[in-house]
Protein backbone atom coordinates (compact mmCIF):
# COMPACT_ATOMS: atom_id res chain seq x y z
CA UNK A 1 0.00 0.00 0.00
CA UNK A 2 1.44 3.36 -0.91
CA UNK A 3 0.33 6.84 0.01
CA UNK A 4 1.51 10.11 -1.42
CA UNK A 5 1.71 12.98 1.00
CA UNK A 6 2.38 16.51 -0.08
CA UNK A 7 4.33 18.41 2.51
CA UNK A 8 3.17 21.95 1.61
CA UNK A 9 4.06 24.79 3.14
CA UNK A 10 15.72 34.21 12.82
CA UNK A 11 18.75 35.51 19.91
CA UNK A 12 19.81 38.93 19.87
CA UNK A 13 23.26 38.85 21.51
CA UNK A 14 23.63 41.75 23.93
CA UNK A 15 27.27 42.70 24.33
CA UNK A 16 28.13 44.88 27.30
CA UNK A 17 31.50 45.88 28.63
CA UNK A 18 31.94 47.29 32.08
CA UNK A 19 35.15 48.41 33.73
CA UNK A 20 36.21 50.19 36.86
CA UNK A 21 36.65 53.93 36.80
CA UNK A 22 40.13 55.31 37.16
CA UNK A 23 41.24 58.82 38.12
CA UNK A 24 41.87 60.96 35.09
CA UNK A 25 45.58 61.52 34.46
CA UNK A 26 46.88 65.04 34.71
CA UNK A 27 47.31 66.65 31.35
CA UNK A 28 48.65 69.92 30.14
CA UNK A 29 46.46 72.48 28.42
CA UNK A 30 47.51 71.35 24.96
CA UNK A 31 46.65 67.73 25.40
CA UNK A 32 43.40 68.63 27.17
CA UNK A 33 42.36 70.75 24.23
CA UNK A 34 43.13 67.94 21.81
CA UNK A 35 41.18 65.27 23.70
CA UNK A 36 37.64 66.32 22.67
CA UNK A 37 38.64 66.49 19.03
CA UNK A 38 40.13 63.01 19.19
CA UNK A 39 37.04 61.65 20.93
CA UNK A 40 34.76 63.22 18.36
CA UNK A 41 36.78 61.67 15.58
CA UNK A 42 36.40 58.17 17.03
CA UNK A 43 33.37 56.46 15.45
CA UNK A 44 30.86 54.77 17.73
CA UNK A 45 30.99 50.96 17.64
CA UNK A 46 28.37 49.41 15.38
CA UNK A 47 25.48 47.69 17.08
CA UNK A 48 25.53 43.89 16.75
CA UNK A 49 23.29 42.53 14.01
CA UNK A 50 20.31 40.45 15.03
CA UNK A 51 21.02 36.75 14.89
CA UNK A 52 19.16 34.72 12.29
CA UNK A 53 17.95 31.26 13.38
CA UNK A 54 19.26 28.44 11.27
CA UNK A 55 17.58 25.53 13.06
CA UNK A 56 14.65 24.82 15.38
CA UNK A 57 17.02 25.02 18.37
CA UNK A 58 17.50 28.74 17.68
CA UNK A 59 13.78 29.57 17.89
CA UNK A 60 12.68 31.14 21.17
CA UNK A 61 9.34 31.56 22.88
CA UNK A 62 9.47 35.25 21.95
CA UNK A 63 9.86 34.20 18.31
CA UNK A 64 6.80 31.96 18.60
CA UNK A 65 4.79 34.82 20.13
CA UNK A 66 5.90 37.11 17.30
CA UNK A 67 4.97 34.54 14.66
CA UNK A 68 1.52 34.02 16.18
CA UNK A 69 0.97 37.78 16.19
CA UNK A 70 2.02 38.05 12.56
CA UNK A 71 -0.13 35.12 11.46
CA UNK A 72 -3.23 36.56 13.14
CA UNK A 73 -2.64 39.90 11.45
CA UNK A 74 -2.07 38.24 8.08
CA UNK A 75 -5.27 36.22 8.35
CA UNK A 76 -7.26 39.35 9.20
CA UNK A 77 -5.66 41.24 6.31
CA UNK A 78 -6.43 38.50 3.81
CA UNK A 79 -10.04 38.38 5.02
CA UNK A 80 -10.35 42.16 4.55
CA UNK A 81 -8.75 42.09 1.12
CA UNK A 82 -10.95 39.17 0.06
CA UNK A 83 -14.09 41.05 1.05
CA UNK A 84 -12.93 44.10 -0.90
CA UNK A 85 -12.11 41.89 -3.85
CA UNK A 86 -15.62 40.44 -3.84
CA UNK A 87 -17.07 43.95 -3.83
CA UNK A 88 -14.73 45.08 -6.61
CA UNK A 89 -15.89 42.19 -8.76
CA UNK A 90 -19.51 42.99 -8.02
CA UNK A 91 -18.84 46.58 -9.08
CA UNK A 92 -16.95 45.34 -12.12
CA UNK A 93 -13.99 47.46 -10.98
CA UNK A 94 -11.24 45.57 -12.73
CA UNK A 95 -8.49 48.01 -11.71
CA UNK A 96 -9.30 47.56 -8.00
CA UNK A 97 -9.66 43.82 -8.47
CA UNK A 98 -6.21 43.57 -10.04
CA UNK A 99 -4.72 45.80 -7.33
CA UNK A 100 -6.10 43.60 -4.56
CA UNK A 101 -5.02 40.36 -6.18
CA UNK A 102 -1.49 41.68 -6.64
CA UNK A 103 -1.45 42.85 -3.02
CA UNK A 104 -2.48 39.49 -1.61
CA UNK A 105 0.03 37.55 -3.70
CA UNK A 106 2.90 40.08 -3.65
CA UNK A 107 5.65 41.28 -1.35
CA UNK A 108 3.65 44.12 0.22
CA UNK A 109 1.55 41.73 2.30
CA UNK A 110 4.62 39.72 3.29
CA UNK A 111 6.45 42.90 4.37
CA UNK A 112 3.44 44.03 6.39
CA UNK A 113 3.23 40.64 8.06
CA UNK A 114 6.92 40.71 9.02
CA UNK A 115 6.53 44.25 10.39
CA UNK A 116 3.59 43.18 12.53
CA UNK A 117 5.72 40.47 14.15
CA UNK A 118 8.06 43.08 15.63
CA UNK A 119 11.07 41.01 14.60
CA UNK A 120 13.92 42.02 12.33
CA UNK A 121 12.76 41.11 8.79
CA UNK A 122 15.55 38.58 8.26
CA UNK A 123 14.86 36.93 11.60
CA UNK A 124 11.14 36.81 10.94
CA UNK A 125 11.69 35.18 7.56
CA UNK A 126 13.84 32.46 9.13
CA UNK A 127 11.48 31.90 12.08
CA UNK A 128 8.48 31.70 9.74
CA UNK A 129 10.23 29.17 7.50
CA UNK A 130 11.14 26.91 10.43
CA UNK A 131 7.68 27.05 12.01
CA UNK A 132 5.87 26.62 8.71
CA UNK A 133 7.95 23.52 7.97
CA UNK A 134 7.03 22.19 11.42
CA UNK A 135 3.37 22.92 10.78
CA UNK A 136 3.51 21.20 7.40
CA UNK A 137 5.01 18.11 8.99
CA UNK A 138 2.38 17.95 11.72
CA UNK A 139 -0.41 18.51 9.19
CA UNK A 140 0.92 15.64 7.09
CA UNK A 141 1.02 13.35 10.12
CA UNK A 142 -2.55 14.29 10.99
CA UNK A 143 -3.63 13.60 7.41
CA UNK A 144 -1.83 10.27 7.45
CA UNK A 145 -3.49 9.25 10.73
CA UNK A 146 -6.91 10.16 9.40
CA UNK A 147 -6.44 8.30 6.12
CA UNK A 148 -5.04 5.21 7.79
CA UNK A 149 -7.79 5.15 10.42
CA UNK A 150 -10.37 5.08 7.63
CA UNK A 151 -8.45 2.46 5.68
CA UNK A 152 -7.92 0.19 8.67
CA UNK A 153 -11.55 0.53 9.75
CA UNK A 154 -12.68 -0.54 6.29
CA UNK A 155 -10.36 -3.55 6.25
CA UNK A 156 -11.78 -6.74 7.63
CA UNK A 157 -8.87 -9.02 6.78
CA UNK A 158 -6.51 -9.19 9.82
CA UNK A 159 -3.45 -9.58 7.62
CA UNK A 160 -4.30 -6.56 5.50
CA UNK A 161 -5.12 -4.56 8.64
CA UNK A 162 -1.73 -5.42 10.14
CA UNK A 163 0.00 -4.47 6.88
CA UNK A 164 -1.84 -1.15 6.79
CA UNK A 165 -0.80 -0.38 10.36
CA UNK A 166 2.79 -1.31 9.54
CA UNK A 167 2.77 0.96 6.48
CA UNK A 168 1.34 3.84 8.51
CA UNK A 169 4.00 3.48 11.20
CA UNK A 170 6.76 3.40 8.57
CA UNK A 171 5.46 6.63 7.07
CA UNK A 172 5.25 8.26 10.51
CA UNK A 173 8.87 7.33 11.11
CA UNK A 174 9.83 8.77 7.74
CA UNK A 175 8.07 12.06 8.50
CA UNK A 176 9.72 12.26 11.92
CA UNK A 177 8.81 14.12 15.09
CA UNK A 178 7.64 17.63 14.14
CA UNK A 179 8.86 18.97 17.51
CA UNK A 180 12.37 17.50 17.25
CA UNK A 181 15.23 20.01 17.55
CA UNK A 182 13.33 22.67 19.47
CA UNK A 183 14.23 23.49 23.06
CA UNK A 184 11.95 21.72 25.57
CA UNK A 185 10.02 24.89 26.43
CA UNK A 186 9.40 25.80 22.80
CA UNK A 187 8.45 22.23 21.90
CA UNK A 188 5.94 22.15 24.77
CA UNK A 189 4.43 25.47 23.67
CA UNK A 190 4.22 24.28 20.08
CA UNK A 191 2.26 21.18 21.06
CA UNK A 192 -0.45 23.47 22.41
CA UNK A 193 -0.29 26.26 19.83
CA UNK A 194 0.74 24.70 16.53
CA UNK A 195 -2.68 23.28 15.62
CA UNK A 196 -4.19 26.78 15.71
CA UNK A 197 -1.36 28.08 13.51
CA UNK A 198 -1.99 25.28 11.02
CA UNK A 199 -5.68 26.20 10.97
CA UNK A 200 -4.75 29.81 10.15
CA UNK A 201 -2.45 28.69 7.35
CA UNK A 202 -5.23 26.58 5.92
CA UNK A 203 -7.73 29.44 6.17
CA UNK A 204 -5.32 31.78 4.42
CA UNK A 205 -4.74 29.26 1.64
CA UNK A 206 -8.48 28.70 1.23
CA UNK A 207 -9.21 32.42 0.99
CA UNK A 208 -6.43 32.90 -1.54
CA UNK A 209 -7.67 29.98 -3.60
CA UNK A 210 -11.25 31.21 -3.68
CA UNK A 211 -10.16 34.74 -4.58
CA UNK A 212 -8.02 33.56 -7.51
CA UNK A 213 -10.54 32.77 -10.16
Amino acid sequence: MSLRLALPFCAVLLLAACGGSEPEPETDAGSAAEAPAEAAATPAPAAPAAAVPSSPADVTLADLDAYERAMAAKTAEIRRATEELTQARADKNQDRELELMMYMSGQALQARTAETSGLDPARYTAVARILQNTGDKLASIQQLNSMMAESIAATEDPQMRAQAEQNAEAMRQQLGDPYAGFTPEVAEALRDRLPALIAQQQEQAGLMLRSAR
